[in-house]
């Protein structure tokens, strides 16, 4: 589902801040040991979480391609030195944390290695066992698996020719596999004020903290933590929106 990726990856980084794991308001650099934020003229402590899932941390890459499935994946730190990228982007700040909105796949890719440091698992590990599990989405996951490439539907190029499923180093920022009812369920849960219902993955005032405008915001865009604001036809609403070859 590309990047609905981020809006689903936001509630795991948002889950290690009520387990008291994550500061949402700390230098992202000070829990990094397998790699860190490159020094610049910019302020590299200012780089949160909360800027990070927000798009206002000032950090480059806009977004990834994948690879094809069956392909021998780079490291997240391949990924973040710009080694998964044609164009060699590696993942810097380009502004002052705090001063712009500007999108980030690459900032989600931060929080992924973030999540992965402060937890000793791995980011889709993580996310099967304490996020999809306990919210029943048994089709959701961040990984392909057997089961879920032998119900897959096949991806096509722009010409019509079948072409293989992507996959992501990435899997925070694009990687997500998933189904329309668990994605539908999803959606539930992002407006539902029962705690029962959420079964201890987060407090219904995290969510409604997540869904809430992060400044600065511009005309390129406004984003809570993970969600986004977005207008249809002078309808305002939240979510996010996502696009991979072939789907």
């Amino acid at each position: 589902i590309g990047s609905i990726s981020k809006v689903v990856s936001a509630w795991g980084f948002m889950q290690l801040t009520e387990r008291g794991l994550l500061n949402l308001d700390a230098p992202v650099n000070q829990s990094l040991t397998r790699w860190t934020i490159p020094q610049s003229s910019y302020n590299r402590s200012k780089v949160t979480l909360r800027r990070i899932l927000s798009h206002t941390a000032g950090l480059s890459v806009h977004g990834y391609g994948g690879a094809e499935q069956g392909s021998k994946l780079l490291t997240l730190e391949e990924s973040l030195e710009g080694k998964t990228k044609r164009n060699g982007e590696s993942v810097r700040l380009i502004n002052e944390p705090g001063t712009k909105w500007k999108y980030s796949g690459g900032g989600y890719t931060l929080a992924q290695l973030l999540l992965e440091e402060n937890t000793k698992e791995s980011f889709a590990s993580y996310m099967k066992k304490h996020i999809f599990k306990p919210l029943g989405l048994i089709h959701t996951n961040y990984e392909w698996t057997d089961e879920m490439n032998s119900k897959s539907a096949t991806a096509y190029d722009t010409l019509g020719s079948p072409i293989k499923n992507i996959i992501f180093t990435e899997q925070a920022a694009a990687g997500l596999q998933t189904t329309i009812l668990d994605l539908a369920r999803f959606t539930e849960l992002s407006i539902t004020k029962n705690p029962k219902q959420l079964n201890k993955v987060l407090k219904p005032e995290t969510i409604q903290l997540m869904e809430q405008t992060v400044l600065p915001s511009s005309n390129e865009g406004e984003s809570g933590l993970g969600y986004r604001f977005m207008n249809y036809e002078g309808f305002r609403t939240i979510g996010h929106t996502g696009e991979n070859i072939g789907w």
